[in-house]
């Protein structure tokens, strides 16, 4: 008789979908090729060895007041990818998040039906299906062309337990498999507005996903796998570095570093902000390693002998301002 309740310990609610403000940085390890371990509940779960091949951070930001915003009426979220000035848009609602498409000056990419990423609520057995879909109308050698792109996804709650991570073990976590079969269409105008298809392909990919209830940041892991879901092609893990708070770094304002890569010392230009109060510098582990005082002149330089080579990231806090989109900068002694 616990059974059923032990494996509805684990639900996924709209408490655990990201709000404005927060960010985390993940590690993510390509070359991880590994078959997927069984369902089910109580499961232990080591990744432990997977690798931090290239680091990177997600962060969400209030969608209303972002330059595309307009473009995307239903979002409430958005991330904004600095080196780009490329911003993505998401809807959170009761019934999970959805990504509503991206949009930068020179591309915009929208869901016709957005595509759900984390549904809600969620729990152990739980399966829901949903589709997003793709409509682009455009004209290829003087031809009336639509491209139709629709995904059907299945999302079950299939396993339940303990994840240990490099960055630590975490409990009571759900997995959450996708299953995604996609058809790619080509159809041509034959003439008032009819057309009819001329080429259609399928392609299936399965993802799995590793979240914790209640977690200042629910989702842990994602796993890429192969078309059947049996063995993972990359991974992407929660090193556990974040950020929870309402960034307000004005448009069009940024922080730099240089000389990148640095070898003696390294210049932190935050001459955009005016009321730094703390540098934070972190290790491609996620490991604070270095809290800086900021020069009030808006140039500041720490040295760099004591930092081992690699790649770290910084955060800058203020009276008023945390900046999650974390930037980053290379030691090379």
């Amino acid at each position: 008789m616990l059974i059923p309740f032990l494996g509805k310990a684990q639900t996924i609610t709209t408490a655990d979908i990201p709000t404005p403000g927060l960010a985390w940085i993940t590690g993510n390890d390509s070359t991880y090729t590994q078959a997927i371990p069984a369902g089910g509940t109580s499961q232990v779960w080591d990744y432990s060895t997977l690798q931090n091949l290239e680091n990177d951070t997600i962060g969400f930001i209030s969608a209303a007041g972002t330059p595309y915003a307009s473009l995307f009426p239903t979002s409430n979220l958005a991330g904004y990818d600095q080196a780009s000035g490329t911003y993505s848009y998401f809807t959170s609602n009761s019934s999970g998040l959805y990504v509503d498409g991206i949009a930068n000056a020179s591309t915009l990419f929208q869901y016709d039906q957005s595509s759900l990423y984390i549904p809600v609520p969620f729990s152990y057995n739980d399966v829901r299906n949903a589709t997003s879909l793709i409509q682009i109308d455009t004209v290829y050698t003087g031809a009336a062309v639509r491209l139709i792109y629709r995904t059907n996804s299945t999302f079950t709650a299939d396993g339940s337990g303990n994840l240990t991570l490099p960055s630590g073990q975490f409990n009571n976590v759900l997995r959450i498999r996708e299953t995604a079969i996609s058809y790619d269409s080509i159809l041509t105008d034959i003439g008032g507005g009819i057309y009819i298809p001329i080429s259609t392909s399928i392609s299936q990919v399965t993802r799995y996903t590793f979240l914790m209830p209640g977690n200042a940041v629910a989702l842990l892991l994602g796993l890429e796998a192969d078309s059947l879901g049996q063995f993972a092609t990359s991974s992407s893990y929660f090193t556990g570095a974040y950020v929870n708070s309402v960034p307000t770094l004005p448009k069009g304002k940024s922080v730099s570093t240089y000389p990148n890569p640095a070898s003696s010392s390294v210049n932190l230009d935050l001459a955009a902000i005016n009321d730094v109060n703390l540098i934070e510098i972190y290790d491609t582990k996620g490991n604070l390693v270095l809290n800086i005082t900021p020069n009030s002149s808006g140039i500041t330089t720490f040295s760099a002998l004591n930092l081992a080579n690699g790649i770290y990231h910084f955060v800058v806090i203020g009276k008023t301002v945390r900046i999650p989109e974390v930037s980053k900068f290379n030691i090379d002694q």
